[in-house]
């Protein structure tokens, strides 16, 4: 290093008593959880408890380093922000706390004055400002607001308001909402441990004045300053021990410290945390919950940031497990290796430009986060798409959108510098898009699933990664829907079933080897999906109702007496032509209720066509509609008003039919042909309608 690091101890009273903190560009958001705080403050108050019959301290607290370097007449943390924020806010609580008590004499004036010294700062030339500044320089307040967003949730802390709404919080970032949450722990903490009687509002006067002393004299921290050229190699060594900062952190400080000009890096910053904090509180239209980064799950922006690169740059399963797929190698790492940064080209790296950076940021980051936000909020416009997160991972679903629609063909003319997907031209191209590749993914699923009984999530996934490149490959500047399908059928070229001399596949699915009931499930609901689009009937596939499988022959005595245990079970009761789909309220209550006792519910209740065109009720409520699917595709929907051992052959062998022509009708022809279907109507949720989703 250029110079010699000395570490310095430090008292609390020392750490708040020189000039502001700045928070550098490639530091987290405070988001300590309650879990921290509340060990944090067990620890401190547990230490000060250990005292003896004097009042003297057992002992002091350490707690750890922090590092910050000097720049522009500033001193910048490197490491120590979520610790240095957490004291601060213990400042701010005991602040009130002797404030409330500063009509009771001159020692709880002078203890308030003091704490506040240690909270607010006056720089020479400057303003008032707090010890720890988390906004930027020059940055401006929000809409109505006096104050930079942090700062204004710190000047409405010290004035005890504390009951903010969320989404005001939500608009100032992460830093906001986690200072307004830990402080509220905090206050409810200390309050109860220094009151003078359990439940009691009255303050201990003498235990609250001892810890005072105790917490800005007995807890040490150790500074390190260090120079500011050293300070992106201390940082990324600080990472390396103890509690790490997650992938996407560490490429943010890559990226933005690669950036020369100040102004520029702040204005890459500014888009960075823009895409991130989009991103982070993404909901879905019925959940108050963010999607992606929640605190009782393990999800974060990697998930986001894995799936990004994996559908615009990784080109085969080999590259996913040495790049992605092994926790050895953090994706951060292997994609900046040897000082580089993704490149299209090379489908690893390129060499470091501050032009590619700024591309990566203004164009793809900024395009891609907003078609994330879009989708999980909209999602009920888009069916065929499925977009849970496993393992902190996402589905291929939105893999696929990576690798198929590139974001730099779509400009945003908008002078907006946080614009929304609405924004960008050609968005009704983009959603077709979405549409198309949703479709054929769900069909491609598909056909993996009735080909392998014993198909497994890791081989459906190692499937898509030979279609990832090549849709980014046929692109050729433009996207290509015609030649859609057959990129996605190359990549299952060896699986089983009848070809045409092309060696096409012709078998859309065999059903009958499905055996999860999630296939199942998915299956069905694709059927609903079709009849609903024909007939104009509701469906209950769009509602927030769980659906579930119902066997249309309940686990009955009477059954097994008449067809025979084992062949009850094996050969009747679990076939697909048995099966059909009922709401989570509605399938307990019908139970194991003989076939013919359940026509009723199925007919007025289910609100679900494949199980009401069971009953002959439903057939004469709904006869002009379902008349349709004769007319046009010649299915004959036949009702059933009892099934035994004289029929029970003949109704699995016409449901199966009538389940083979639906599917072939459905998957069978290349849906992204403009003549593909001339007869067939499209549901809105189906890949050439759009007129419900720019909303």
């Amino acid at each position: 290093m250029a110079s010699e690091i000395v570490p310095v101890v430090k008292k609390v009273e020392e750490v708040f008593g020189s000039e502001p903190y700045c928070i550098d560009f490639y530091q987290r958001d405070y988001e300590w959880g309650k879990e921290t705080v509340e060990e944090l403050l067990s620890d401190v108050l547990g230490k000060f408890e250990d005292t003896n019959s004097e009042g003297n301290f057992a002992g002091t607290y350490y707690l750890n380093t922090f590092v910050i370097h000097p720049k522009n007449g500033n001193e910048y943390l490197i490491d120590g922000q979520q610790r240095l924020t957490t004291l601060l806010l213990i400042s701010m609580v005991l602040h009130r706390m002797t404030k409330k008590l500063s009509d009771n004499g001159n020692k709880w004036e002078n203890f308030s004055e003091t704490l506040k010294t240690h909270i607010r700062k006056r720089p020479l030339g400057k303003g008032e400002v707090f010890v720890i500044r988390h906004d930027k320089d020059g940055a401006n307040p929000l809409e109505g607001e006096k104050f930079p967003p942090h700062e204004q949730t710190l000047h409405e802390l010290m004035s005890e308001q504390t009951d903010q709404h969320n989404d005001i919080l939500q608009k100032r970032g992460t830093t906001s909402l986690s200072m307004v949450e830990n402080y509220g722990i905090i206050f409810t903490e200390l309050s109860k441990r220094f009151a003078k009687e359990p439940q009691s509002l009255e303050l201990d006067e003498d235990r609250l004045e001892s810890f005072i002393h105790y917490y800005m004299k007995g807890i040490l921290l150790t500074k390190l300053q260090v120079p500011t050229e050293d300070a992106p190699m201390v940082f990324e060594a600080i990472n390396d021990r103890g509690k790490k900062l997650l992938s996407w952190e560490v490429l943010k400080g890559k990226l933005l410290g690669k950036i020369q000009d100040e102004n520029e890096m702040h204005d890459c910053l500014d888009i960075w945390k823009d895409c991130i904090e989009r991103m982070k509180w993404s909901k879905r239209w019925n959940d108050h919950k963010p999607y992606l980064c929640r605190r009782d799950s393990q999800r974060s922006p990697d998930a986001f940031f894995k799936g990004l690169f994996e559908g615009r740059f990784l080109d085969s399963h080999a590259h996913y497990t040495k790049r992605l797929g092994s926790p050895k190698y953090p994706y951060h790492r292997e994609f900046l290796r040897k000082e580089g940064v993704i490149s299209e080209d090379s489908h690893s790296r390129l060499e470091t430009s501050e032009n590619e950076i700024k591309d990566f940021l203004e164009k793809d980051l900024r395009f891609y986060t907003r078609l994330f936000r879009y989708l999980v909020y909209h999602i009920r416009d888009f069916h065929f798409f499925t977009q849970n997160i496993a393992d902190n991972e996402l589905t291929p679903d939105w893999i696929l959108l990576f690798s198929g629609i590139h974001s730099r063909y779509y400009k945003c003319p908008s002078s907006n510098k946080s614009p929304s997907l609405e924004d960008y031209d050609n968005l009704d191209d983009i959603l077709i898009k979405i549409r198309s590749l949703s479709f054929e993914k769900k069909r491609f699923q598909a056909l993996i699933n009735s080909q392998s009984e014993t198909f497994k999530d890791k081989a459906h996934a190692n499937y898509f990664r030979q279609i990832y490149p090549n849709l980014r490959e046929k692109q050729n500047g433009k996207w290509n829907l015609k030649n859609l399908r057959d990129i996605f059928d190359e990549a299952i070229k060896d699986l089983g079933g009848r070809k045409d001399e092309g060696g096409k596949l012709l078998d859309v699915l065999s059903f009958k080897r499905f055996r999860r009931p999630a296939d199942v499930s998915r299956f069905l609901q694709d059927v609903e999906l079709f009849l609903s689009a024909q007939t104009g009937l509701e469906t209950k596939v769009f509602t927030k109702e769980k659906l579930q499988i119902e066997h249309v022959l309940g686990n009955n005595p009477i059954y097994e007496e008449e067809f025979g245990e084992v062949e009850f079970h094996k050969s009747i009761r679990e076939q697909l032509a048995c099966k059909v789909l009922l709401d989570e309220h509605l399938n307990p209550k019908l139970g194991n209720k003989l076939y013919e006792e359940k026509l009723d519910a199925y007919a007025n209740e289910s609100g679900l066509i494949w199980t009401g065109i069971l009953s002959k009720d439903y057939h004469i409520k709904h006869e002009r509609k379902l008349a349709n699917l004769k007319k046009n595709f010649d299915l004959d929907l036949i009702p059933y008003n009892k099934l035994d051992k004289n029929n029970i052959k003949e109704f699995i062998g016409e449901r199966e039919e009538l389940l083979y022509k639906i599917t072939e009708i459905m998957w069978a022809n290349n849906t992204l042909e403009e003549d593909a279907y001339p007869k067939i109507a499209l549901h809105p949720r189906h890949p050439r309608s759009i007129q419900n989703s720019t909303k």
